[in-house]
């Protein structure tokens, strides 16, 4: 039961990591901001975005 719930909270975070992404993407659209904002975005929030769909995999693959 413990890698379903490990598989069930990085999906969660993962989920919640996107909406807050999409949020401050729709943000800077609608908000007209230049191109450096969304640099500024693909920096900070990209790897994370990688990383939690890359420990999601590995929890699903894990074998205990």
């Amino acid at each position: 039961m413990a890698p379903l719930k490990r598989v069930v909270t990085r999906v969660v975070f993962l989920a919640i990591h996107l909406a807050v992404s999409i949020a401050l993407f729709v943000w800077g659209v609608w908000g007209d901001r230049d191109w450096s904002s969304y640099v500024f975005l693909g920096i900070a929030l990209g790897p994370g975005s990688v990383v939690s769909a890359i420990r999601i995999l590995r929890a699903i693959v894990r074998k205990e």
